[in-house]
């Protein structure tokens, strides 16, 4: 790392912080039972494209086990959204001041991937 640990550690505080707020505050009702749609996910992959994959993996990751308790699966699924995200920061060649249309794109990428791959567990029930 770039002498940037303090800079990614309250990035990731942050982070975790308004994952959890915006978790709590902000969830619109589906018709699907037990659904809504989170718009936390938009601030995820905001927070991993500027201060890369790490504070995405492990902020994102946190707020899970913080809201939701240790589901590993959803952990471990928008953990690694928050990663891929960030490391696709560097093949997007995305710049800091045209963030808007590129981060809209990628957490309507995020939902629809999460409800694909894991909306199985929710038909579970």
């Amino acid at each position: 790392m770039k002498n940037n640990s303090i800079k990614t550690v309250v990035a990731t505080g942050i982070g975790a912080a308004l994952f959890v707020v915006i978790g709590l505050v902000i969830n619109i009702p589906t018709f699907v039972p037990n659904t809504s749609i989170q718009l936390q996910y938009a601030v995820q992959a905001l927070l991993s494209i500027l201060f890369g994959p790490v504070v995405g993996f492990i902020g994102h990751a946190l707020k899970d086990s913080i809201q939701y308790g240790p589901w590993w699966s959803w952990i471990l699924a928008s953990g690694v959204f928050g990663l891929v995200v960030g490391v696709a920061k560097s093949r997007l060649r995305i710049k800091k001041e045209f963030l808007k249309a590129k981060t809209s794109l990628c957490s309507m990428s995020s939902r629809l991937w999460q409800t694909l791959f894991l909306g199985v567990s929710l038909l579970q029930y």
